[in-house]
């Protein structure tokens, strides 16, 4: 376990004489018997595999899964790199259910490396799945990016047209996997996930250090740009483990996008006002631009959940 996480892991963990279930840790060495309680709901240990753990996402579902008693397997670079010849011969046989969050992201990344990352290192995925006795479900990390932009809110109904080549490779990837892997597949098109911890090249980061020195905030139209409603990183944990312990008998799709929808003008603001700093806005067109924002579910959570995690992930940019 990161030693990171060890906090968490122990706030989240609770061992109750009489009503645990076994496991055997056969990851680990030696035996163990768990049992982890979140929100009233005992759950059985599983052998889970986690693919981009040290990443923002992908660490906060490694850690969420072990203080629920789970036994992950963590990879991730340095010590891992799924572009290498053989790396996912990395997953053990033992592995019950791998969620595959490690990604090339788009405006981060060269179109190439979005290429090879998200769409041509999965056929060693593809391959070592078939090879997995007990692999029973795979949960992808794909994107909102498989949608085009538009007015409405998008739904699980809205055809799919990405206009940007990480939309296409995460869509791709999605594909693949369901048409290539015998175990069932849930992809979560996450929809601009944010919180405390994220790199410094993803929108909310770079908004807040553009508003703190002072630079323009560029907006697409005289409206405020577009609309989308990032999603706290709590609520892509939360559905991400329950779509692991709930394993499935079919392919599903969830579309997931955060309670409170706005635009560039409204972030920013919000930001401004959390800095101390009101932002400069610069217009360079009058063009209207369409949303990509999908609808709210109870899965969304609460405005005041969103509000506590924009706070908290201004206050983590340094």
């Amino acid at each position: 376990m990161d030693e990171h996480c060890a906090e968490h892991c122990a706030l989240r963990m609770s061992f109750r004489a009489g009503k645990f279930r076994g496991c055997q840790a056969d990851w680990g060495g030696g035996g163990l018997e768990a049992a982890a309680w979140l929100a009233g709901d005992w759950v059985f240990s599983m052998k889970i595999t986690v693919t981009g753990a040290r990443g923002f996402l992908g660490n906060a579902v490694a850690c969420e899964l072990t203080s629920r008693g789970h036994e992950v397997c963590r990879l991730a670079r340095p010590d891992w790199d799924m572009l290498a010849v053989g790396a996912w011969e990395a997953v053990p046989e033992s592995v019950e259910i791998l969620i595959h969050t490690a990604a090339a992201f788009g405006g981060t990344a060269p179109e190439e490396q979005l290429w090879r990352t998200n769409v041509a290192c999965l056929m060693g995925l593809v391959r070592r799945s078939l090879e997995l006795q007990r692999l029973r479900h795979i949960v992808f990390c794909s994107s909102g990016a498989v949608y085009a932009p538009q007015r409405e809110p998008v739904s699980l109904a809205t055809p799919v047209r990405p206009t940007t080549v990480y939309g296409m490779t995460k869509l791709l990837g999605e594909t693949m996997l369901r048409q290539g892997c015998e175990a069932p597949v849930t992809c979560v098109r996450l929809f601009f996930p944010f919180g405390p911890g994220q790199g410094p090249g993803r929108l909310i980061p770079r908004l807040v250090q553009s508003i703190r020195r002072g630079e323009k905030v560029i907006l697409q139209d005289s409206g405020g740009g577009p609309r989308f409603n990032p999603l706290p990183v709590d609520r892509a944990v939360a559905c991400l483990v329950r779509a692991a312990e709930a394993g499935g008998e079919e392919n599903r799709i969830i579309n997931l996008g955060g309670p409170v929808a706005l635009d560039m003008r409204e972030l920013a603001g919000r930001i401004g006002g959390v800095v101390g700093r009101v932002p400069d806005f610069h217009i360079p067109g009058s063009s209207p631009t369409r949303s990509l924002h999908c609808e709210v579910t109870k899965d969304s959570g609460t405005n005041e959940e969103f509000e506590n995690t924009l706070v908290a992930a201004i206050s983590a940019v340094s």
